[in-house]
């Protein structure tokens, strides 16, 4: 939101005008623990079963749990989100909740 004013001749008008949220402002961060604290409980037990036999899941896993920040528009977490969502471990309305709500 950014502030307006308009001048008249005899007056001053104040409003505001709406404008899209820059990537900066729509970037989140959150600590290993906060991130993966945004899975249910089943979506946690989902990806610890599979990271045992699946190498793209034990990946994205490691990679949450011991980066020192986890970034919502981050390369690394974006694929990650997509992987699982590709094999059922998350819908895409989940992906986006998680990374964004």
């Amino acid at each position: 939101v950014d502030p307006v004013a308009t001048v008249y001749a005899m007056s001053v008008v104040f409003g505001w005008t709406v404008r899209p949220k820059t990537a900066d402002e729509l970037r989140r961060t959150w600590t290993p623990l906060e991130f993966l604290s945004r899975f249910t409980d089943a979506e946690l037990e989902d990806i610890e079963s599979r990271r045992i036999t699946d190498a793209g899941v034990r990946t994205f896993y490691r990679t949450a749990s011991f980066a020192q920040e986890v970034v919502s528009d981050d390369p690394r977490t974006v694929a990650g989100m997509d992987y699982l969502q590709s094999i059922g471990v998350l819908t895409a309305s989940r992906k986006d909740q998680i990374l964004n709500g």
